[in-house]
């Protein structure tokens, strides 16, 4: 397994910040879009109504686009394909950590539904893909259940980290954080 872990150790680090990342937004967004769609208010029907919308139109698109992403990466390699949904799903953070205001929210609600219909399902499905393509039959089990704790750690780390975090930083901060892994490696 040491030969696996040392394998798959850029993977797992991958998976690690962009969960982190991914789930360092999770607690504060309801917070920015209270203040962007109904500054003042304790109550806001409209940000009920867009996060299900948001969140149908991406389970359905994901739906669509998974396989459509698997098959390409049986053409062009599975790391060459985990680039798209972790420079994908920088766009929308891009657009929050510059500004939090009404309009820069809707363009951060589109660009966020548009890119985890490709990054939601594909990082997973890929990353998996990528686990079973270079780990022997007898250990995959292991390699996967490594790889979900890993996942599972940056979930918890990307949480912990949003309650020490200011709501204006959390976004500056899931930004930077992959930009240091890449210009350390």
């Amino acid at each position: 397994m040491k030969e696996a872990a040392a394998e798959l150790g850029h993977l797992l680090v991958f998976a690690f910040l962009f969960c982190v990342g991914a789930f360092m937004v999770a607690p504060v967004i309801t917070d920015v879009t209270m203040a962007a769609l109904c500054p003042g208010q304790d109550q806001c029907s409209l940000a009920i109504y867009l996060t299900g919308l948001q969140q149908a139109i991406t389970g359905l698109g994901a739906l669509v686009v998974t396989p459509v992403i698997g098959n390409l990466s049986d053409r062009y390699g599975r790391k060459a394909l985990l680039a798209l949904p972790a420079t994908l799903s920088i766009v929308p953070l891009a657009i929050m950590a510059f500004n939090q205001t009404r309009p820069y929210f809707y363009a951060f609600y589109i660009a966020k539904t548009l890119t985890a219909m490709v990054s939601e399902g594909a990082m997973m499905c890929l990353s998996l893909a990528y686990v079973a393509d270079k780990v022997p039959e007898g250990r995959r089990a292991a390699a996967f259940g490594v790889f979900s704790g890993v996942c599972t750690a940056g979930f918890v780390g990307g949480t912990i980290a949003a309650r020490f975090l200011s709501v204006s930083s959390t976004f500056q901060v899931c930004l930077r954080a992959p930009r240091a892994f890449a210009s350390a490696t």
